[in-house]
């Protein structure tokens, strides 16, 4: 589930006004500037997935120094915080709930590459 909404988030660009004058990266940003989050890019930069992140790969979330990627806004399908998804864990759970049921009804097979 993780990884499909890292190949495929639900919100690819979101947008934010920045309601004080601030530093991002060293960037000055004044106070009322349209920030964009551009979340299709960010869960594709090599510098965090790795050699191949536009390739779909479910392993990617079985390494434990998985963890710290959650933690540094590297994987952002609904946004933290306050401005964040409010049906997050709900669609988390919609999800979890088609894949049984498709688990359930079908067969699937590795046909190889």
């Amino acid at each position: 589930v993780k990884e499909t909404l890292r190949v495929d988030p639900p919100i690819p660009l979101l947008s934010r006004i920045s309601n004080k004058d601030d530093f991002i990266n060293g960037y000055f940003i004044p106070k009322g500037t349209r920030i964009m989050i551009p979340i299709s890019t960010i869960h594709k930069l090599p510098s965090i997935w790795g050699p191949d992140p536009n390739e779909f790969k479910p392993s990617r979330w079985l390494d434990p120094s998985i963890s710290k990627i959650n933690s540094n806004y590297s994987w952002i399908p609904f946004l933290p915080g306050a401005r964040g998804c409010i049906a997050y864990k709900m669609a988390l759970n919609e999800l979890k709930v088609i894949l049984a049921i498709l688990i359930r009804n079908f067969e699937f097979r590795d046909e190889g590459k």
